[in-house]
């Protein structure tokens, strides 16, 4: 995480507002709540090696040198991610 994040100056109101999002967008989806913090739990130790600046402001630029990496393709990328962490509750493949 760290190596992937480094640079990019990501704010901690940034993260909580990814938290926020993540959240809506698992209850939309009918995750149960033992899932969603399932997910959050292995997210919350991850937050020293992503955060750079610690400041509630949101929507900061990314540094000029930033690239960003290729998009996951669909649902099925995110359900497949989901698995390979050990998290239930996503569904599977076959059921998108």
């Amino acid at each position: 995480m760290r190596e992937t994040h480094d640079g990019m100056s990501v704010t901690a109101g940034e993260l909580h507002a990814l938290v926020e999002d993540l959240v809506a967008t698992l209850d939309e989806f009918d995750v149960p709540n033992a899932e969603q913090e399932q997910l959050l739990g292995l997210l919350g130790p991850m937050r020293d090696a992503i955060v750079e600046v610690e400041s509630l402001e949101t929507g900061q630029p990314l540094p000029a040198t930033y690239q960003a990496a290729p998009a996951l393709r669909g649902v099925p990328a995110a359900v497949a991610a989901a698995q390979t962490l050990g998290i239930s509750g996503f569904g599977t493949v076959s059921e998108l």
